[in-house]
C-alpha cells in the first residue's frame, strides 16, 4: 500500500465485547450530578462494599481514583467489621488488588474472584515489537497532585515514567487552527458559569461548525471515551483536577499489579453470576457452580458490567444505587497497535491526528511509538460513537481502515502544536 512496509503484527482491543468489562471507563453525563451519582454508587448496601474507579468522586475514570477507592472500601470493611472476618472481593483490578491488600495487612482473610483468566482487569497487557502493549489504562494523569497514589506507586517500583508531549503533535495546517481555535474557546467557556445540564456539544456550539466538532472530538471524545453531545461541561473541569504533566509508563499498569497481588488469595476463572446477602453472611454464586461464602464481600465490578446486569444481586440495590448505575455514562476507548518491519513516518512527533472524511472521529488520534518506545509502532485510537461503531468490525476491516489513515501520516508536518493541553 503506497509502498508502506509490511504489517508485522497488531492488537487489537474491543472493550465493548469483553463480557468482563463491557466498556472502558465511566464519565459524566450531561444532565447529572456526578459527586452525588459516586457517592451512591460507593455506599455500602447491608453486606455489600464497593469500589472502582466509577465511585471515585475525585480522580473518576483514572487509575489514581481506582487506587484510592480501593483503599477507602478497605478502610469502611475495618471500620464496620471488627475481628477476623472473611471478606470476598470480586475483581482483581486495580480497586480489587489494592482493597484486598489493606485487608490482607489488617489481618483480614481475604480472597479476590477474578472471572478471566489473568489478573489486572482493564490495565492488563499483551506483547507487540518485544515490549508489552497496554490494552486499557497506560498513562498516569497529573503527576504532580498532591497523592497521587498511582505516581507514588510507579515510584517505589522504580517503574520508567516517560512524560508525554501532548504539543509534539503532526497535524496539517487547517487541523492545527481548528485545535487551537478550539482551546482558545475553552478557556472563554470554563470562565464562565457552567450548568451540568449543558454539554461539550451545546457549550461549544459544534453543531454548526464541522471542523470545530472534529478537534472536540480529538480533544475532548479521545480524553473522556464519550462524544462531546453526551458529555457534561462539567466533565472539563473534572480534567482540572489533576495538576501538572501526564507520564506514560514504559511497562505499562502489570508491575503495579503483580507487585499489589503478592502474596493475595487470588481466584482466576471464578465469573461470578449472583451475589447473595443474607442475615450472616454472603453467598457468591460462579457461573461454573462453584460458590464461596463471607462475612463481608467488597465489588469491583466494572460500571458496564453492572449496568448490563451481569451479576445478579439479591436482593436488589436500593433505588439510590440503581439510578446511580442507569445514569453515570459508560465511556469506550479502543486501541490498535500496529508493529511495522521499518518506520516510514516521521519520528520527531509524539502523535499525530487525522481526519476521515466521512466519519471525522475515525481514527482521530495516533502515538508514535518510534518516538515513545523505540520501536516502530503507531498506536491509533477509537473513543466514543466512533468506538463502539468499529468494535462490530471484523479484524481485517478495522486494518484496512487503519492503514487508510497510517497512509496519510507520513504527510504531516513535523511541527509542533501548541493546543493540547496535559488534562
Amino acid at each position: 500500500m503506497n509502498n508502506i512496509p509490511p504489517l508485522k503484527h497488531y492488537v487489537r482491543t474491543n472493550w465493548l465485547h469483553d463480557p468482563l468489562a463491557c466498556g472502558s471507563y465511566s464519565f459524566v453525563k450531561a444532565g447529572t450530578a456526578e459527586e452525588h451519582l459516586c457517592e451512591a454508587l460507593k455506599a455500602p448496601f447491608g453486606r455489600l462494599f464497593f469500589a472502582g474507579e466509577a465511585t471515585s468522586a475525585n480522580a473518576p475514570a483514572t487509575t489514581q481514583g481506582a487506587i484510592n477507592s480501593g483503599i477507602e472500601a478497605a478502610k469502611a470493611v475495618r471500620e464496620t467489621a471488627q475481628g477476623p472476618h472473611r471478606v470476598v472481593v470480586i475483581g482483581a483490578g486495580l480497586a480489587g488488588l489494592t482493597c484486598a491488600l489493606e485487608l490482607h495487612r489488617a489481618g483480614r482473610k481475604v480472597t479476590i474472584l477474578e472471572g478471566a483468566d489473568t489478573i489486572g482487569g482493564r490495565t492488563r497487557a499483551d506483547k507487540i515489537a518485544g515490549i508489552p502493549a497496554p490494552l486499557g489504562a497506560a498513562w498516569i494523569h497529573g503527576v504532580d497532585t498532591q497523592d497521587n497514589t498511582a505516581k507514588e506507586l510507579a515510584d517505589q517500583l522504580a517503574l520508567e515514567q516517560l512524560p508525554f508531549d501532548y504539543d509534539s503533535l503532526g497535524a496539517h495546517s487547517d487541523q492545527r487552527a481548528a485545535i487551537d481555535a478550539l482551546a482558545a474557546q475553552e478557556e472563554e467557556v470554563l470562565s464562565s458559569v457552567l450548568l451540568p445540564d449543558d454539554s461539550v456539544s451545546h457549550a461549544f456550539g459544534l453543531t454548526s461548525d464541522p471542523q470545530k466538532a472534529w478537534a472536540a472530538h480529538v480533544q475532548y471524545t479521545q480524553e473522556f471515551a464519550a462524544d462531546p453531545a453526551e458529555l457534561s461541561i462539567m466533565a472539563l473541569r473534572e480534567g482540572l483536577r489533576a495538576e501538572g504533566r501526564d507520564v506514560l509508563l514504559r511497562e505499562g499498569y502489570m508491575p503495579i499489579v503483580d507487585a499489589l497481588a503478592k502474596g493475595l488469595d487470588i481466584q482466576t476463572g471464578q465469573v461470578v453470576k449472583h451475589v447473595y446477602q443474607q442475615d450472616d453472611g454472603v453467598i457468591i454464586m460462579m457461573q461454573n457452580g462453584h460458590q464461596v461464602t463471607a462475612d463481608y464481600c467488597v465489588v469491583t465490578l466494572p460500571l458496564g458490567v453492572l449496568k448490563q446486569n451481569r451479576v445478579k444481586f439479591t436482593p436488589a440495590f436500593p433505588i439510590e444505587k440503581q439510578h446511580a448505575i442507569n445514569a453515570m455514562g459508560n465511556g469506550l476507548m479502543d486501541k490498535l497497535w500496529l508493529e511495522f518491519d521499518e518506520p516510514f513516518w516521521d519520528s520527531d512527533n509524539t502523535s499525530f491526528v487525522w481526519q476521515d472524511s466521512q466519519l471525522p472521529g475515525l481514527w482521530s488520534y495516533w502515538v508514535n511509538g518510534l518516538k515513545v518506545f523505540g520501536k516502530p509502532i503507531l498506536v491509533g485510537f477509537n473513543a466514543g460513537n466512533t468506538a463502539r461503531l468499529v468494535a462490530q468490525w471484523r479484524d481485517e476491516d478495522v486494518l484496512s481502515s487503519a492503514m487508510r489513515a497510517v497512509c496519510s501520516i507520513r504527510d504531516l508536518s513535523s511541527q509542533p502544536a501548541a493546543a493540547l493541553d496535559a488534562r
